[in-house]
């Protein structure tokens, strides 16, 4: 069986925002749809969007579309280049990288050109993240490593370090685990004092992925468990499915499958009340992985059967070749 560990390849929703802690969002969509000034929309619109980066991607691409085309209309130049930082964000997320990466380093030489280092560190982390999913680690390392530069001209703290877990994961990919290890502790330890439970649990997940990449299973496991506990403390139902995915990797790696069903259980139940499709066939595919391992044909086939259906429903073919498989 072919399980997916998933940490920080599917969790840069989460690295991209450490001050997601820090928030209150109580503006709606309406609110923005009904402002008259292009200003307060783009106020409005960045508040919106760090709520729905974590839990409706899809609404990030109508406040930008909606925010492209007033801004457009008002030319405003600060709008546009929001808009495209938002699109971008959007494109990445459903596989449309190249595109995505176009509209990032618009955006860039935009906030550059301004001196806004904030978010010039922000949309070089997310270009690295382009990277990342295009398996290009050394290209992302790069860009990680340029948002880490310019974070220490920005003004805001949720954004000085932000993408050195993403750097750690772009040096596991290369196996380069002391390194990762080492951007991991310090990405854990500065998120820790921001108290930013989200990005906190995310590197509790990278540290149980360097440690599981290298067969230390216990370890791992103590990781992946702290991911869990800190998931839980935060509200975070993202981060709970991620741990309770990577726990039950490790029970099965170590023969115990009955336990990892029960875990890849709970992670498909976590994942169903999130509106990310790639996430939810990765969980399909993971529990009928292991219900395959345990002889139970019938219910493997049942279940992917319905990440088939939720695969070919959201045109994603690459999942849907894997469920047929």
């Amino acid at each position: 069986m072919q399980l997916k560990l998933i940490t920080v390849k599917s969790l840069l929703f989460l690295v991209l925002l450490v001050s997601l802690s820090f928030s209150v969002f109580g503006n709606s969509y309406q609110t923005l749809l009904s402002a008259k000034n292009i200003d307060e929309k783009c106020n409005l619109s960045e508040q919106l969007v760090e709520g729905y980066l974590a839990s409706n991607i899809d609404s990030v691409k109508v406040v930008g579309e909606h925010l492209l085309i007033a801004s457009n209309k008002a030319q405003n130049k600060l709008g546009i280049n929001l808009s495209y930082y938002y699109l971008g964000n959007y494109l990445i997320r459903v596989s449309k990288e190249q595109d995505g990466m176009e509209l990032l380093r618009k955006a860039r030489n935009y906030f550059l050109g301004v001196e806004d280092f904030n978010k010039v560190t922000e949309i070089s982390n997310e270009i690295g993240n382009g990277y990342n999913y295009l398996g290009n680690y050394a290209e992302a390392c790069k860009w990680y490593e340029q948002s880490l530069k310019y974070g220490k001209l920005a003004t805001e703290e949720s954004v000085v370090n932000l993408a050195q877990i993403n750097l750690a994961q772009a040096l596991l990919s290369m196996e380069r685990y002391d390194e990762a290890k080492t951007h991991a502790e310090e990405y854990r330890d500065w998120v820790l004092k921001l108290e930013a439970l989200k990005s906190c649990a995310n590197a509790y997940a990278v540290l149980g992925d360097i440690e599981l990449q290298q067969g230390n299973f216990n370890s791992a496991i103590y990781y992946f468990d702290q991911c869990y506990r800190v998931s839980q403390r935060g509200g975070d139902v993202m981060g709970k499915s991620h741990a309770y995915t990577n726990i039950g990797i490790v029970k099965f790696l170590e023969g115990e499958l009955e336990e990892s069903e029960q875990f890849f259980k709970d992670a498909l139940g976590f994942r169903l009340k999130l509106n990310n499709i790639a996430l939810i066939c990765e969980a399909y595919l993971n529990f009928g992985g292991i219900k395959f391992e345990n002889g139970d044909m019938e219910a493997a086939i049942e279940q992917y059967n319905l990440g088939l259906k939720v695969a070919e429903k959201n045109k994603r073919y690459a999942d849907a070749i894997e469920f047929l498989e």
